[in-house]
């Protein structure tokens, strides 16, 4: 469960929106393979959008300190979330919850 992380590590991936939505501090991981597919320019942009460092987990040290990791920026997420998850100025839902009320509403359910 994402909205229970106190830090999401992932790629290319919704786990990374939904951390965003939930103001949750992001590490970018990737791999020496990783790097060599499509994957790895979407997560490298999302990477540089949102001004964090992308960890190349095959090149990690034994000592890593995730802690470091632990910051993230508000405005960055905020432009991220309105520039890419969802229109600014739209309801503060996930869209299954607006469909799942729309239909409770509208057919009585």
């Amino acid at each position: 469960y994402v909205r229970q992380s106190k830090i999401v590590f992932g790629h290319y991936s919704f786990a990374l929106e939904f951390a965003i939505m939930e103001q949750i501090p992001l590490s970018i991981i990737i791999t020496d393979d990783l790097k060599k597919t499509y994957i790895h320019n979407k997560t490298k942009a999302i990477s540089n959008y949102l001004d964090i460092k992308l960890i190349n987990i095959d090149k990690i040290k034994f000592n890593f300190n995730y802690k470091n990791q632990l910051k993230y920026n508000k405005v960055k997420y905020d432009k991220y979330i309105d520039n890419f998850i969802k229109t600014k100025n739209s309801l503060d839902k996930f869209s299954w919850d607006i469909i799942r009320e729309k239909l409770e509403n509208n057919f009585n359910l």
